[in-house]
């Protein structure tokens, strides 16, 4: 792994629902959290790479 990687959580790549003082956000991909995670299921989008309990992914993998 090198240092210069970047990494992406799921709050970056999926769309985020309006919350209470909070707008809608669309992230990179156009897909829900729900679906790109089913994507990974299928195995059509990348696995994501654990650290602690965060999830992300590596924008080159993407």
């Amino acid at each position: 792994m090198k240092l210069k990687d970047r990494y992406l959580r799921m709050s970056d790549l999926a769309n985020q629902p309006e919350r209470p003082n909070k707008p809608a956000s669309h992230g990179i991909t156009g897909f829900s959290a729900k679906h790109l995670y089913h994507l990974i299921k299928l195995g059509k989008f990348p696995k994501p790479i654990k650290l602690g309990r965060a999830s992300l992914w590596r924008v080159s993998d993407i």
